[in-house]
């Protein structure tokens, strides 16, 4: 290593040195150990976009071959869609009720627009609501 770059790196460590001094205290600072990470995967049994079961299949993979998490997929039936996503919910909770568990629930799809309209007649700003 030449002059130039012992002084470019022995620079670089004083900044660095100098930014954790500075930053320390400033933000906190906690670490999260769980005994267990759980995820629910959501998306439509029936739907007029093919990409939500895709993208539902791929994050599941990604939790249960790269992460290594427990993951469970769900097609949200069209009948009894709301009781069927409060069950497999209600599950998860259940099995997984330890505060060193952290949970994840992933849906995949689309809410409503609610495109209502105020007193006055004029438009509402649009929110997306689910209407499962």
């Amino acid at each position: 290593m030449d002059t130039v770059q012992q002084l470019a790196s022995t620079a670089n460590l004083d900044v660095k040195a100098g930014l954790i001094e500075e930053l320390e205290g400033r933000f906190p600072v906690s670490r999260f150990d769980y005994d267990g990470v759980f995820a629910l995967v959501l998306y439509w049994a029936e739907s007029n976009h093919a990409g939500f079961e895709t993208e539902a299949r791929q994050v599941h993979d990604l939790f249960v071959n790269d992460f290594r998490y427990q993951s469970q997929l769900l097609a949200i039936p069209t009948a009894k869609s709301h009781s069927s996503v409060e069950l497999a919910i209600t599950a998860l909770l259940h099995e997984n009720d330890h505060s060193s568990h952290l949970l994840i629930i992933y849906y995949g799809g689309h809410g409503d627009r609610d495109d209502g309209r105020d007193k006055n007649g004029q438009l509402r700003e649009k929110r997306s609501v689910w209407a499962g």
